[in-house]
């Protein structure tokens, strides 16, 4: 059977490569018999069916190409060590071939303040010694007969990853690490790189630019994972995919395993003071890990998350998982998004209660502009940040009868003003990708973009605005995308030329037009 795909690669704007607007027919893999061993380490591609809804399963038909994961771990908490080991399945997707194969390890970036060593890298069963790198977060692997379009090769690599303790403060932002009794892992092992010829931040086709400071970290392409992990006995783990099983071993350990849908990758935590709560949206469940002491405020962002998920399913499109998590996690007051599982600072829940709904909201947005359609965080932030900003408009008009569209809309114009007028460093600021303070971040990629599709929405109309967010979204699903994707949607819903100049101005503008 074929299969008809567009290759997830981002395209770009002018000088980059770009995304084929059409679809390409991939033909079978060269080898059958290869690809039936590679593959059969990990599940068939229906066990991945749990982590969707029963109507959206079908999805997979079309998502055999994607990479797999089997990832299995020891996790000590006691010396803040974690022992990984995974066999992963590649796919060539592109029309080249390839004499390498690049993981990033993004557990080596300083500001992490973690260290992932790298103790064995096999392909297709042969030990292989990985190339020189100038950064200790790219792991280059030369292959010995490169890799022909349409085939599959094995990878499999052994790890030790040393995470930091925190000093217990509770405004302390410990992305990666422990912190009073919380451990959060999003980067506990090494994730495939993005392949995107010609594209920004690529060193031989493959994504390899450093994350500068407040820049969120993780570009991973669309992957079906399988996941085990050993952790001791006493604490409430949560796995960001599906729990399939927990075995308790004869050594006061558990064993949890998890299977994924189409994600961009996987978190793991864990807590020994972890409480849960649950509501059901339809097929959906959405789960709570909180400490006993937030119950009543983590009762409530369950509240806003069905809120959330209920507006974007109508506005944009399906939520195809079958489960949302949401875990308190040591960030200070800060979120964070990551494929089916949102990270809540706990001194959000205890400082900033009133604050809640809006990081909530925020966060589950990025299940769609994220996580169904994505983009490289360094140099299309502006993307994701400014559609999940924009995206608090359309829950409060679910949440709220009198909202004020206006008010919010004038708040991004007033804010981008103050910052214009304040900012002291080169411009274009609103084009940067090293950024002066958080400040600076948020306003050149959430105010700044908000403001900007805001303004598109009143070009277009509702309707019309509307059709071509679900459009965006249908047509870009696990795919990567830069600003030519959501600006031929905005374009194909309104022939009016102002779209066309604020288009051209996002890019190259600071203001927006009248």
């Amino acid at each position: 059977m074929t299969i008809t795909v567009t290759p997830e690669v981002p395209g770009s704007d002018a000088g980059q490569a770009t995304t084929p607007t059409t679809d390409r027919t991939v033909p079978p893999a060269p080898d059958p018999a290869e690809t039936k061993r590679i593959l059969s380490h990990f599940p068939p591609l229906e066990a991945h069916g749990i982590a969707l809804q029963p109507e959206h399963v079908a999805l997979l038909d079309g998502l055999s190409y994607l990479p797999r994961y089997n990832i299995e771990v020891d996790l000590f908490p006691a010396l803040n060590t974690l022992w990984g080991r995974a066999t992963v399945a590649v796919r060539n997707n592109s029309p080249v071939s390839w004499s390498r194969l690049v993981f990033r390890l993004p557990a080596n970036m300083p500001r992490l303040q973690t260290r992932m060593q790298i103790h064995s890298v096999q392909v297709n069963g042969q030990v292989v010694t990985p190339m020189d790198s100038v950064s200790s977060t790219v792991l280059a692997i030369p292959l010995e007969t490169a890799l022909a379009p349409g085939h599959w090769i094995q990878v499999d690599l052994e790890w030790q990853l040393q995470y930091v303790q925190g000093d217990g403060d509770l405004n302390s932002y410990i992305l990666q690490g422990s912190n009073q009794d919380m451990i959060s892992l999003p980067h506990f092992y090494p994730e495939l790189a993005v392949f995107a010829p010609g594209a920004l931040g690529t060193t031989n086709g493959w994504w390899t630019a450093e994350v500068p400071e407040f820049s969120d970290i993780r570009f991973h392409v669309a992957t079906l994972m399988q996941v085990s992990a050993n952790l001791p006995k006493d604490l409430v783990v949560v796995g960001s995919g599906i729990e399939v099983e927990a075995v308790l071993l004869d050594n006061d350990r558990i064993r949890y395993s998890w299977i994924t849908g189409p994600v961009r990758g996987f978190v793991l935590q864990a807590s020994p003071h972890y409480h849960t709560a649950a509501i059901e949206i339809g097929g959906i469940t959405v789960r709570s890990y909180h400490h006993a002491i937030d119950e009543a405020v983590a009762q409530e962002a369950l509240g806003y998350a069905r809120t959330a998920i209920r507006a974007f399913e109508r506005h944009f499109g399906p939520y195809p998982y079958s489960q949302l998590l949401i875990v308190s996690s040591p960030l200070g007051t800060r979120g964070m998004e990551y494929s089916n599982l949102l990270q809540i600072g706990v001194l959000r829940y205890r400082d900033q209660p009133d604050g809640t709904a809006w990081l909530i909201v925020h966060e589950v947005s990025h299940q769609w502009w994220y996580l169904q359609v994505h983009n490289d965080p360094v140099h299309f932030a502006d993307i994701d940040e400014g559609l999940a900003e924009l995206s608090y408009l359309f829950w409060l008009e679910e949440a709220l009868a009198d909202y004020d569209h206006q008010a919010l809309s004038d708040h991004w114009r007033t804010s981008i003003e103050e910052f214009d007028n304040t900012y002291e460093g080169p411009f274009p600021w609103w084009q940067a990708i090293t950024y002066q303070d958080l400040i600076h971040y948020y306003r050149a990629n959430y105010t700044r973009p908000a403001a900007f599709l805001d303004k598109a929405w009143a070009i277009a109309g509702d309707t019309a605005f509307r059709e071509a967010l679900q459009n965006y979204l249908r047509d870009n699903r696990f795919q990567i995308v830069t600003f030519q994707q959501l600006a031929t949607a905005l374009r194909h819903v309104t022939e009016d030329e102002q779209m066309a100049s604020l288009i051209q101005a996002w890019r190259s503008q600071k203001q927006l037009l009248p």
